[in-house]
């Protein structure tokens, strides 16, 4: 059942900071709507068709996409602070998306989640997909700076959250 948009639901985004508004195929737009979309400079494109992004979630502008997956990931790595191995992998992620050193680690380390309950490992998943989403469109294959150490890094550690203790 198609979903419609008003430009009021278009003022209400950019009045919570939303630069662009990612549609799905049963999202309509009203004129009106797509007509303001357009004043407030507001990217209109369709849904990822790749992993399941959270409901109301919109992806920076292009021009602004590095600066916010930084503060992004410097958001999530407090969420992983309990977590001092994942925390360490993340502050190495961090440095490599700041143009560090590539992300290294020894071939038998063993991530734990120790501090975490099987339900906050579950809430830091939905972010860490996002991040895995934004970082695979910033450096994965098909862009001019790819770094595969920091996509296979988020891999890591959501493999780590992922598995029951």
């Amino acid at each position: 059942m198609p979903t419609y948009l008003t430009a009021t639901d278009i003022d209400n985004l950019a009045r919570r900071g939303k630069r662009s508004l990612a549609l799905r195929p049963d999202d309509r737009l009203t004129p009106l709507a797509r007509d303001r979309a357009r004043e407030l400079g507001m990217e209109l494109r369709p849904a990822s068709t790749g992993p399941d992004v959270p409901p109301g979630y919109t992806w920076p502008r292009a021009d602004e996409a590095h600066a916010a997956f930084l503060q992004a990931l410097r958001d999530y790595r407090k969420a992983l602070a309990p977590a001092p191995m994942l925390a360490n992998l993340l502050d190495a992620v961090i440095q490599a998306a700041e143009d560090g050193p590539a992300v290294m680690l020894p071939k038998h380390l063993q991530l734990a989640a120790h501090g975490f309950s099987w339900t906050k490992r579950r809430a830091l998943l939905d972010p860490l997909r996002i991040l895995i989403i934004w970082a695979h469109r910033l450096y994965g294959p098909r862009t001019l700076h790819r770094r595969y150490d920091i996509l296979w890094a988020l891999a890591e550690i959501q493999r780590c959250l992922s598995k029951p203790s």
